[in-house]
């Protein structure tokens, strides 16, 4: 397990089988599950228990991947990770709704960014988002990172494939003058 990671407004902490209730509460609203690629809709409560346990997996922390709870004094708001996909070690996050509009998920995923760039592994950051999520666009830019190609990805919750822009981020660009 790691240490959990503190911000001005947030704290992200190691994911808990206690959060799955607020979790599917959250990510089963469909202005969320329809911006990311393996949430299904309807999200259920069996889902959450299963992504949980798979992020407490042993052998996670140290290799650079993580997944953690974003937790305000409201409780858990959000999820951000860094998992092992195709691309290599890739950002990914989502936030509730009613939480959305206040930079929370810019300051959450610059700290898992910071994180993961501070585990020394050397390897760049790959993430992305659908074509029609902008504001999840607009923190990985404001993040430093840069558009590698545009496609389309599979989304569950939608049902069919949708436009994507995949997008990268090294740890040099992440340390330069990124607009924060």
């Amino acid at each position: 397990m790691t240490d959990p990671i503190f911000t001005a407004r947030l704290q992200l902490r190691p994911l808990r089988a206690g959060d799955a209730a607020r979790m599917t509460m959250l990510i089963g609203n469909w202005n969320v599950a329809r911006m990311l690629s393996q949430v299904p809709h309807p999200y259920l409560l069996a889902d959450a228990e299963a992504f949980i346990a798979s992020r407490v997996a042993p052998g996670r922390v140290g290799s650079g991947l993580a997944t953690f709870a974003i937790e305000t004094a409201a409780g858990l708001i959000g999820v951000v990770g860094i998992d092992r996909r195709a691309r290599g070690a890739t950002l990914g996050y989502w936030l509730g709704e009613p939480f959305w509009g206040r930079g929370l998920m810019s300051e959450a995923a610059g700290a898992m960014v910071g994180w993961y760039f501070n585990q020394d592994t050397g390897e760049p950051l790959a993430s992305g988002a659908f074509a029609d999520n902008y504001a999840s666009l607009r923190i990985q830019e404001k993040l430093g990172f840069e558009t590698v190609d545009f496609g389309r990805q599979h989304s569950r919750a939608r049902g069919r494939d949708a436009p994507h822009v995949d997008t990268v981020l090294t740890a040099a660009r992440f340390r330069s003058d990124v607009k924060r």
